[in-house]
């Protein structure tokens, strides 16, 4: 994000304000959350299998703008999706860890739904963003990474998918990221 935030007090030691993004401002105040999920230790995931985060923010609760970043690592190439007014089934709800460990705010009043492991339906959705992540393939894989410096920012009422899909022929270690805050 390119916009500055004045955190606090001058610095102790030069004397200078300290200028730091807006989302590292946040961190600081405690509305910085975080939520990741990777394959077990020994057991990499399926080629064409997928990992998935389900955003929903269908809750009447939800009246603040969700800002979303997203990062995406995989042992091979794999394909990053993001999709809009998704239908889904199922799944384990994830954490929304506040990355301000001594903070007590929760998102959006605790009224956004994370979840982990769904069956997500996209079918006649609107997908926002597809992204190569080359990583090599089969034996010839080194792994690739994605991490968008952009924010989605994410509309109350409507329902939201990130899933990354291992396109590297065989299987692989995948580990997926989503880093949100509301305005």
């Amino acid at each position: 994000m390119t916009i500055n935030a004045t955190y606090g007090a001058p610095h102790p030691h030069h004397h200078a304000r300290v200028v730091i993004d807006a989302t590292h401002a946040n961190a600081h105040s405690g509305w910085l959350f975080r939520a990741w999920q990777k394959n077990a230790d020994g057991a990499q995931v399926a080629d064409d299998a997928q990992q998935s985060f389900v955003i929903d923010l269908s809750a009447s609760g939800v009246g603040e703008d969700i800002h979303l970043i997203i990062a995406a690592i995989a042992g091979g190439d794999s394909e990053l999706q993001i999709w809009e007014g998704i239908t889904y089934s199922g799944g384990s709800d994830a954490t929304l860890y506040n990355m301000h460990r001594t903070s007590s705010h929760t998102m959006a009043g605790g009224t956004v739904v994370v979840k982990t492991g769904c069956t997500i339906t996209t079918a006649g959705k609107t997908q926002l963003d597809g992204e190569w992540v080359p990583g090599g393939v089969k034996q010839q894989a080194l792994g690739g990474g994605s991490r968008g410096g952009e924010e989605w920012i994410l509309a109350a009422g409507k329902v939201y998918a990130v899933i990354l899909i291992n396109r590297a022929g065989s299987a692989k270690d995948m580990s997926l990221r989503i880093t949100c805050y509301e305005d």
